[in-house]
């Protein structure tokens, strides 16, 4: 991952709180995406299916939210038996196995985003101390999970 398409394609200013979640849906139908309101939107992608989808689990997140999102689609990629979109197939884990994943997924990317930022913001403040400026803005804060 690059770290300046990082730094470049992340909304760091926003002050919304909002959501990763991972719903399911019967036969081993599994859908990730991002929400101000997770409860809200399943019940909206429920509204079109014969098959209901339930929320599973849901993690609150500022900023940074499309590129957690995409992170932990590829990585649950890796376990799914067919991917279309945010939808996957997952027929070999059980549900809380694939919750399992999910969490360790997000923990792992918010770890190494964590990592980028603070190697940028060290990189930045070398570059920025050669012209006697002391102070580096500081991009984002990132809890952990």
């Amino acid at each position: 991952m690059n770290t300046n398409d990082l730094i470049e394609n992340v909304n760091f200013k926003t002050n919304k709180t909002s959501y990763v979640y991972l719903s399911a849906s019967s036969y081993n139908t599994y859908k990730i995406g991002h929400s101000f309101n997770p409860e809200k939107r399943v019940r909206d992608i429920s509204i079109g299916n014969f098959w209901k989808h339930e929320l599973l689990y849901k993690v609150q997140v500022h900023g940074l939210v499309p590129r957690l999102e995409t992170n932990v689609l590829n990585g649950l990629e890796e376990i799914a038996s067919r991917r279309e979109g945010e939808m996957f197939l997952i027929t070999k884990k059980t549900r809380e196995e694939v919750i399992d994943v999910f969490k360790s997924k997000i923990s792992e990317s918010i770890n190494e985003m964590r990592k980028q930022v603070r190697a940028k913001t060290r990189y930045e403040t070398k570059i920025l101390a050669k012209h006697g400026v002391n102070e580096v803005p500081v991009y984002t804060s990132i809890a952990r999970v």
